[in-house]
């Protein structure tokens, strides 16, 4: 299994907290695709004590944004390029 860079994350991203994100922004999460540890990028819809509440926002699935359930994360990134 190959890990995401530790130096090319924090070069690009910031770790999401609850104070540096809010609903509607595009963040990503930690996730394993076959071997390799890629970042998912979720819409985050509402934040909460435990963390966020996001739907993965992946324009190459086949699958309609209103058909994706909704997942709560403890942990993500924000972008430093975040506009």
């Amino acid at each position: 299994m190959y890990s995401l860079d530790a130096d090319w994350l924090k070069e690009n991203f910031e770790i999401g907290t609850l104070e540096n994100t809010k609903p509607g922004m595009r963040v990503h999460v930690r996730d394993v695709e076959y071997w390799d540890e890629v970042l998912r990028p979720i819409i985050v819809k509402s934040l909460s004590s435990n963390g966020l509440i996001g739907v993965e926002d992946n324009p190459t699935w086949s699958i309609p944004p209103i058909q994706r359930g909704e997942q709560t994360h403890k942990n993500w990134f924000i972008s430093k390029n975040y506009k």
